[in-house]
């Protein structure tokens, strides 16, 4: 069996301490936000990320998910860029070999429905949502972090 490296990466863009003046509803809002489908202006994140699969399975063929973490976007395939709220830290662990550069990291998704896997989080300093994706199913899921 061959040894799998798994790397995290991580930018932040918020240097924003514990003294912070905004409320836990706010924070908590402005996660749901980039992780889940309730803003048109705004990225889908989980959603996304479940597109991607069914694409994959759909299509027969590899389906990446380009998560940027300096430029706060990321891409489904070829698809429109779409955008993670500049607020927010990211943090993405995936296997090396789905390292783009130091910015750039994928969760490839495969026919078979698998995935390389990997887990994307988003913080805002009071909370964070952590979005997971299972390397054998490909199935992605949403908690609650600190």
């Amino acid at each position: 069996m061959a040894d799998v490296a798994i790397r995290r990466f991580h930018l932040d863009r918020d240097d924003r301490g514990a003294g912070d003046p905004r409320d836990d509803v706010g924070s908590h809002y402005r996660l749901s936000v980039a992780a889940q489908p309730n803003s048109q202006h705004r990225g889908h994140l989980a959603a996304d990320l479940r597109l991607a699969r069914s694409q994959a399975i759909a299509g027969n063929r590899p389906v990446l998910v380009s998560v940027d973490l300096l430029g706060h976007q990321y891409r489904v395939g070829t698809g429109d860029i779409r955008l993670i709220p500049g607020e927010l830290r990211v943090e993405i662990l995936t296997i090396a070999n789905e390292r783009q550069s130091e910015r750039v990291a994928d969760i490839r998704f495969n026919p078979d429905g698998s995935s390389t896997g990997g887990r994307i989080v988003l913080a805002d300093g009071h909370r964070s949502i952590d979005i997971g994706v299972d390397w054998l199913t490909g199935r992605v899921s949403i908690a609650n972090g600190s």
